[in-house]
């Protein structure tokens, strides 16, 4: 008896450690029942929560194809990863590492659960606070959709590529990260027939970032952008973006394109990668717009 208590007492001790290892479920707020069952079909459609919420780190390579002739950096490709743990976007750590096409090379930056650095010198024009979750949201909304601080709006139909969908707007109680703010929101095209994620449009409003961007100062947000999702890959039974394309909100200006390849859901997170090196520097930029 006195042995199976012990059993019993290692399995209580246990519990916590096994929930603390995983992403928790957030309690999104849903504005109609409606709006519920088609964010979790959605999220059935793209191979369900708990795969990817017990993934130790999502890792991809992003290769982005600038189409302004006069850019000065025509295109770039990134390796990045990002920690997967808590319910809170902010529990997950980052590590990222560029090459630029341009007039810079290498460099790369991170989050160490502290602080936002780059090393050794930041070559694109964006804070790196506004870059350390940019891209993980786009490649994760449906997922990211069950963060406790999602708002998701009334559904409303449309039809988008002879396609008929449901737009669903997510917004947010509070900042929900590092470099995004409540201003945030993505708006949610989701097809009918396959429940699938096909097209999202987005609004930042990061202030360091609208400043560096010369949005005028009444502006809240940049945006709204679209983002048309060509083609999905199958990542362990997971599905995520594998080529995108960035309009204007009429479709009629194409700003650039990207190619997402080497996807990995089962990488041990690069722990030491994200920790700030000697020669970094730390990323200060605030959240507000300067007065």
């Amino acid at each position: 008896m006195k042995y199976l208590h012990g059993i019993l007492f290692l399995i209580i001790l246990s519990i916590p450690q096994i929930i603390a290892a995983q992403v928790v479920k957030g309690l999104p707020e849903y504005k109609s029942e409606q709006t519920k069952e088609v964010i979790e079909n959605m999220i059935e459609a793209h191979g369900g929560w708990e795969t990817w919420a017990n993934a130790p780190s999502i890792k991809y390579d992003n290769v982005f194809f600038n189409t302004s002739p006069n850019a000065k950096n025509p295109w770039w490709a990134s390796t990045e990863m990002i920690e997967q743990k808590g319910s809170s976007v902010n529990d997950r750590n980052v590590f990222q590492s560029y090459h630029l096409g341009g007039e810079k090379g290498d460099f790369r930056m991170g989050y160490d659960g502290t602080e936002v650095w780059a090393s050794p010198d930041w070559g694109i024009g964006n804070y790196p606070k506004f870059m350390t979750y940019f891209f993980y949201y786009f490649l994760n909304l449906p997922w990211l959709t069950q963060d406790n601080n999602v708002v998701l709006s009334e559904i409303v139909t449309a039809n988008y590529n002879e396609q008929e969908v449901y737009k669903i707007t997510m917004n947010f109680k509070e900042d929900p990260a590092i470099g995004k703010v409540n201003a945030d929101s993505y708006v949610l095209f989701i097809d009918q027939d396959t429940n699938m994620l096909v097209a999202y449009e987005y609004s930042v409003g990061f202030g360091a970032q609208l400043d560096a961007m010369g949005i005028p100062k009444g502006a809240e947000v940049l945006g709204p952008v679209f983002r048309h999702i060509d083609e999905y890959v199958e990542v362990d039974r997971l599905y995520f973006p594998a080529r995108m394309h960035t309009t204007n909100q009429a479709q009629s200006n194409t700003y650039g394109h990207h190619a997402l390849i080497n996807y990995s859901i089962d990488t041990p997170f690069w722990t030491n990668k994200s920790l700030k090196p000697e020669n970094a520097i730390v990323d200060h930029s605030s959240s507000k717009r300067a007065k």
